[in-house]
């Protein structure tokens, strides 16, 4: 099979970019190559909360947190939404699961909202643009936490 001068030359190059890219993306991510755990780590002491356990070794990423009043239990999810049915066995019926975006918090993760920026993240990060990441947490919350949640949202709203 003979390729024309034109196939040599645009592979070689379409090759050099795409890896270059893909090497740059890499570059980017934080050190233990998930996106927004430090960004939720950074979060909590803004909140009034304390953290009090650091699990790297789930996944989702599990956060222990607590004030005077209450301990929460934070996971730092996929924006993709496939933490959902494992969270939900995790709150069982005794808890509520609750997640915050970008400072809102919901009852259902809006994973439309958080894979959309997402994506726009990863473009703008293979073009070089540093765009702030927007950690998706998800909370099983003991009902005396209502107010550490409050403070949470207010930080999430105020770091990005």
């Amino acid at each position: 099979m003979t390729y024309s001068a034109a196939a040599r030359v645009f592979l070689p190059v379409a090759l050099a970019v795409t890896v270059t890219l893909k090497v740059r993306a890499l570059q980017n991510l934080h050190d233990d190559g998930r996106l927004g755990v430090r960004e939720a780590i950074s979060l909590l002491p803004a909140s009034g909360l304390r953290i009090v356990r650091i699990n790297r070794t789930t996944d989702p990423v599990e956060l222990d947190a607590a004030d005077h009043v209450c301990d929460l239990r934070l996971y730092v999810v996929s924006p993709h939404g496939w933490h959902i049915g494992l969270l939900r066995e995790l709150a069982g019926a005794q808890k509520r699961l609750r997640f915050i975006y970008d400072g809102i918090e919901y009852v259902d993760q809006p994973v439309w909202s958080t894979w959309r920026y997402y994506q726009w993240w990863q473009i703008n990060n293979l073009l070089g643009r540093r765009l702030p990441i927007r950690p998706v947490l998800a909370l099983i919350e003991p009902s005396q936490c209502k107010e550490a949640v409050t403070r949470l949202e207010k930080a999430e709203i105020y770091s990005g």
